[in-house]
């Protein structure tokens, strides 16, 4: 008999186990438990974009602890094992637990622009073992400083979400707070904007919040890599897979900045309801070219 792998992690085991009672708009009443199967592997997965599971998948250090097994082998197309490969790389550098949130991204960025070309599974896996370790000696941190900062593509982004109408599940406070901040944002010229995105990412409050959210983050990159299958089947879509993650993780953390520096209380049901909503927004990709280019530019 063939076998698969077959994968589940944690937030998987915790949610089967647990009495279904969310009833959000990104589940209805249903589990939203999810299995991604090709012929030699199979991820089980739960979805995002409900509070619930956003909460077990988020806020857990332990979510994404993998149990394998051995299981039969479908018959469903393969996984292609040059993207078999990047993901598993990708994997090893958004969860990397030292790094920074933005550092995570720039390399997988980079990750995705040297593999492009290449063509072997081996070589792919070269590259992402030596940005691991570039990312342990600090030396990628240096190279992304180095980064210029271009401020058309942030403020195309701030100006995307200020046209959201996030469907969240807030406490009346807060759900009003951040329909007046998103409005707030809609009113303000470009050079007011640019100002009030340096005050939101220098603010000491805010920054300590996104450290103590160190965890959530990582989490949430991871189940983009692992239940997205980051950065696709395509070539051709991997840049724009790359900026759509920057775009989710921009917004997010504006997101969230708004609601601090207005003293709205961020507890984990909050949060799990933030980051759900926003992954059951839509959001088009802010350019097609330089994808990469503008992907990075949200990451400074």
């Amino acid at each position: 008999m063939n076998t698969a792998n077959s994968y589940t992690p944690e937030y998987v085991t915790r949610l089967q186990a647990q009495p279904w009672q969310c009833r959000c708009a990104g589940c209805n009443g249903d589990k939203p438990l999810q299995q991604l199967r090709w012929r030699e592997e199979q991820r089980a997965s739960a979805d995002l974009r409900c509070d619930a599971a956003a909460s077990a998948i988020l806020f857990d250090v332990d979510a994404f602890a993998l149990q394998h097994t051995l299981a039969a082998a479908l018959d469903a197309p393969a996984l292609c094992s040059r993207l078999q490969m990047l993901n598993q790389q990708a994997i090893f550098l958004l969860g990397n637990e030292e790094a920074p949130l933005a550092e995570k991204l720039y390399a997988a960025g980079v990750l995705l622009s040297k593999c492009q070309q290449l063509q072997e599974v081996d070589e792919i896996q070269q590259v992402g073992e030596e940005l691991l370790a570039l990312m342990n000696s600090g030396l990628l941190a240096e190279a992304f400083a180095t980064l210029p900062q271009i401020d058309a593509y942030p403020l195309a982004a701030l100006r995307q979400l200020a046209q959201v109408e996030l469907d969240a599940n807030l406490d009346p406070l807060t759900g009003m707070t951040l329909v007046m901040k998103l409005n707030e944002l809609a009113m303000l010229s470009d050079a007011q904007l640019l100002p009030l995105l340096a005050e939101l990412r220098e603010d000491a409050q805010v920054q300590s919040v996104m450290q103590q959210m160190a965890d959530v983050w990582r989490n949430y990159l991871l189940w983009h890599a692992y239940h997205g299958v980051f950065p696709g089947t395509s070539d051709a879509q991997w840049e724009t897979a790359f900026l759509q993650l920057c775009q989710r993780v921009f917004g997010m953390q504006v997101i969230i900045a708004l609601l601090l520096t207005e003293q709205c209380e961020l507890d984990d049901a909050t949060l799990a309801a933030l980051f759900a909503a926003w992954e059951r927004q839509s959001l088009s990709v802010l350019s097609e070219d330089n994808a990469l280019l503008i992907g990075l530019s949200l990451l400074k």
